[in-house]
């Protein structure tokens, strides 16, 4: 038995933990596109581009690593993973965990910063060192960390945003009000409801970014916070089947034997919402690595129950969120301001779906337990009522 990983980030790195945890000792492979061990991909809009580089590296595989040596194809008849350098690697079991790449625009020069790697990182953190005026084309969670990175770098920041507040495509108009808010009084310039034509670097090295309302903006630096896309171009033209990830079922078995998917390229059938999801979130990789090694080694059929949950920090402020909060969701607000505190409870036909804090970090992980239940939101609010008395 043979198992190979095609990926060497985060999904690779606990898919061998959760092997050798079951008590597996055969051999690994972990194939990484990057010249790097696996380290903490969130922490690359935040300390690293602080300088704090330490903290991000998350350790060596308990397995042969090959770094800088992309996985280009699988050879499903012959049960190998094809490599950039026209290596074969043979397997009886792969995990394919090639996690996601930067979404890039059409209308955005490719000079742009765009993160999505270590390499990618290191390169902006040394621009933002020259100082000067920073531009973030859109408004998630990448884009507010970068522009809360920076403006602590004593840069001044400007967003541009096409929805009316950031993070609303994720979180919705209530939660982005938020945030919104809080960019705004730590100096950020946020041009919400705009949307950007052109960006293009000039000869003198500054920017020229143009919105449709005949705006021009001026920068030093420019980042690119688009969102991500499944890393599924090297599988395109083969007998994988691909809808916006690798669609997988609920042990992350794709429609051919003996090959897994995880983490950000993947998309797992969910039963409790009745549909494929793909999870992009810190901790769901691990939960999946757990699910597929009890599958390949027949130690466990457990499905995959833990609530999504993931973070953002801006500002010296945590944001938390758990289960699938959605922007058409209903919210619930239950506290806004106290403390600079938030707390907003979604729900969808009177079902909860998710929550999200802000300093509100007690209240996040008593209903992070109580989601397991599928309740409704009456009996959400009403169990976060008796814990606080």
């Amino acid at each position: 038995m043979s198992v190979v990983i095609a990926g060497g980030g985060a999904g690779g790195l606990r898919m061998t933990e959760a092997l050798r945890q079951r008590g597996y000792t055969g051999p690994v492979t972990v194939v990484g596109a990057e010249a790097h061990l696996p380290y903490n991909r969130p922490g690359l809009s935040k300390e690293l581009l602080r300088g704090d580089e330490d903290g991000i590296w998350l350790g060596e595989p308990d397995a042969d690593v090959v770094l800088a040596d992309p996985a280009t194809a699988v050879d499903t008849d012959r049960n190998e993973l094809l490599l950039n350098s026209g290596r074969r690697i043979a397997y009886t079991d792969l995990v394919l965990a090639t996690g996601a790449e930067a979404r890039r625009l059409p209308m955005v020069a490719a000079e742009a910063h765009r993160i999505r790697g270590l390499d990618d990182a290191v390169a902006l953190r040394e621009d933002l060192r020259k100082g000067g005026h920073l531009l973030v084309i859109g408004g998630g969670f990448v884009g507010c960390e970068v522009a809360s990175t920076a403006r602590t770098m004593g840069l001044g920041v400007t967003v541009v945003e096409v929805l009316d507040h950031l993070a609303e495509g994720a979180l919705g108009p209530a939660v982005g009000a938020y945030l919104s808010d809080l960019h705004r009084s730590h100096g950020v310039r946020l041009l919400c409801g705009r949307t950007v034509v052109s960006a293009n670097r000039l000869t003198d090295g500054t920017w020229l970014v143009a919105l449709a309302d005949g705006t021009e903006l001026t920068a030093d630096h420019v980042v690119e916070g688009s969102g991500s896309i499944p890393a599924t171009g090297w599988l395109e033209g083969g007998p994988f089947t691909l809808d916006s990830g690798v669609v997988c079922d609920d042990r992350g078995r794709t429609n051919i034997p003996h090959v897994y998917a995880l983490g950000d390229v993947a998309r797992w059938w969910h039963p409790a919402h009745a549909r494929h999801l793909r999870m992009e979130h810190w901790t769901s990789v691990t939960d999946q690595a757990a699910v597929v090694a009890d599958t390949i080694l027949g130690t466990g059929d457990r499905p995959l129950e833990p609530v999504p949950y993931f973070w953002s920090d801006q500002y010296g402020v945590r944001l938390q969120a758990i289960g699938l909060p959605g922007r058409d969701d209903e919210v619930t607000v239950l506290r806004n301001g106290t403390r600079g505190s938030l707390l907003g409870c979604y729900s969808r036909d009177g079902r909860l779906t998710g929550v999200v804090g802000v300093r509100e970090g007690k209240a996040v992980a008593r209903l992070r337990l109580f989601m397991r239940d599928a309740p409704t939101l009456a009996d959400a609010l009403a169990h976060l009522s008796t814990k606080e008395k």
